[in-house]
This record gives C-alpha cells, structure tokens and sequence, in this order.
C-alpha cells in the first residue's frame, strides 16, 4: 500500500515539475520575441506641424493701400493713353517664394504716341502724411533702384500719392529717382515742383517735358 501512495506521489510531482518548466519556456519565449520585436520596430517621433507666420493686420492693411494706390496709378496711365507693359505685383508666398521681376519697380511703362518712344519704369507710393520730413526712399531701396536704371538704361520715376485714401489721394507727385539721388529726399516745401494736378490729363504731358526737357538736353551735352 506503501509503494502504491509513493508513485502516485512521484508521478504527480513529475507532472507538476514538467508543467513548471513548460511555463517557463513559454514565458522565456514571449519575453524574448518581445524584445526581437522592440528591435526591429523603432519608434516613430511626432512631427510637429510647419507653422506659418500669419500677417499682421498692420501688414495686411499696407499691402491693400499699396494695392489700391497702384490700380489708381494704372487708371492714371490708361486715361493718358499710356501702355503698361509690365506691373510686378510683388507676390510672395507664405513660405517666401517669389519670382526676381518682383524686385523691379511697380511697372513698366510705354509712350509710343510720338516719334521717339519714351520706355520707362513707375514705382508707386502712397502715405498718409508726409509731414515736414517731406519724402526719401529707404537706403535699401535707393540702391536697388539705382542698380536698375543703370543696367536697363531707362529712368525710374516714383508716383507719389499724398493725403486722401490710397485709391483717391489729395495730391499727386512724380519724383524722378534721379532727383532723390542728388538731394537723398525732397523736403515738403520742394514739393510743390514735382505735383501734378489733374493727372488724369496732364500726367503723359508732365512726363514728356521731363524727358525733352530734361533728360535729353542732358544726354546731348
């Protein structure tokens, strides 16, 4: 009887110690392909989403007056039978993309009504106020300016709008760049050569003496 209840006994151990290592086993098992896993299935960072400087409002109101005196200036050219040949709008993206002819001035323009065709570049500005500062081009853009009538060999004059709203300003000037680089800017009370009133009429006029009367006489010296 003895003998019978010990290897009733030795078999349930052997089961039990076989049962343990089977577990074991396993768990080494899982445990290790677990860890294959991790290695070969690295962990991909968030990335973080590109973000874009939005315009400020001051920036945006600055663009819609510069838009906005340019088509007034453009109206200006077309009712004194002026060509605009180009008219560089100056689009950027919001990541920075332009194209180069955005850094020529506003707008090329032609007179071919004449015998000898006048070709030549506009920039457009409009302020609020002048003030007794009177008007000057910024360092930068004095430079840039320069360079260009130099390497395309046609003048740049800057229309000036002063006062009013930017579609309809109080006073209009034209300002040869020429003149800016002689005096670096044109106080308020030197003004007053460069308006132009009515320029609906008188702007193609105005931009011929300079040119006759100007420019010519000068070439020819």
């Amino acid at each position: 009887m003895l003998m019978i209840l010990g290897a009733v006994m030795f078999a349930i151990g052997a089961i039990m110690t076989f049962s343990g290592n089977k577990t074991k086993v396993e768990s080494t098992s899982v445990k290790t392909q677990t860890t294959v896993i991790d290695k070969q299935v690295p962990a991909v960072e968030e990335q973080s989403p590109i973000s874009i400087k939005e315009p400020s409002s001051a920036d945006k109101d600055s663009k819609k007056k510069g838009n906005d005196f340019e088509d007034y200036v453009a109206n200006v050219l077309n009712s004194n039978s002026l060509t605009i040949k180009e008219w560089n709008k100056g689009t950027v993206t919001d990541e920075g993309a332009f194209s180069e002819n955005a850094l020529n001035p506003d707008m090329f323009v032609s007179d071919q009504e004449t015998k000898i065709n006048l070709n030549y570049w506009i920039e457009c500005k409009f302020r609020s106020d002048l003030g007794k500062g009177g008007f000057r081009l910024k360092d930068y853009q004095m430079e840039r300016y320069s360079d260009i009538q130099k390497s395309s060999k046609r003048k740049i004059l800057i229309a000036l709008g002063v006062g009013g709203s930017a579609s309809n300003p109080e006073r209009f000037y034209v300002i040869p760049l020429d003149s800016l680089k002689r005096f670096k800017h044109i106080p308020d009370k030197y003004l007053s050569h460069y308006v132009i009133e009515n320029p609906r009429q008188n702007l193609r006029k105005h931009i011929r003496d300079y040119f006759f009367n100007d420019v010519f006489k000068k070439d020819k010296k």
